[in-house]
């Protein structure tokens, strides 16, 4: 997707295995701008091993501070 003529990353997908299990992990981002940055505020991530959901997080982000100089 792109922002602003920037391109910004919304989801990441990799599969590994880990002690003869094979497992995927998906990650979606949602994106908000603040101070004309394109900052994540949403990151949702997955582990599944097959149609199992194995762990799931949902990190909500805030609160936003831009350094100025």
């Amino acid at each position: 997707i792109r922002r602003n003529g920037k391109w910004l990353v919304t989801e990441s997908f990799s599969t590994f295995t880990l002690g003869g299990t094979t497992l995927s992990e998906k990650t979606n981002f949602l994106f908000k701008n603040i101070a004309g940055f394109w900052l994540p505020y949403k990151i949702t991530q997955t582990v599944r091993r097959g149609d199992r959901t194995e762990l799931s997080y949902i990190f909500k982000i805030k609160k936003f501070k831009i350094n100025e100089k």
